[in-house]
């Protein structure tokens, strides 16, 4: 099942809205690229706990910023 994803790849899918707090479930991903989508709002705490997670990529995205 998609417990076992390493990576995911969707850079360029016309990706809308905010990113599930989902993605936190998938606990062996290593590689989380989103780049050149219309994601917005911020981050989920659920990628954070990632433990995995070596490389991601949120580049031209209306992703909220911290000041």
């Amino acid at each position: 099942m998609l417990s076992q994803l390493t990576s995911l790849e969707l850079s360029g899918n016309d990706i809308t809205g905010s990113i599930p707090t989902e993605v936190g479930m998938l606990s062996q991903l290593t590689n989380l690229e989103l780049t050149a989508n219309g994601i917005t709002g911020s981050i989920p705490t659920e990628v954070g706990m990632l433990s995995q997670l070596a490389e991601l990529e949120l580049r031209q995205n209306d992703i909220d910023k911290k000041r």
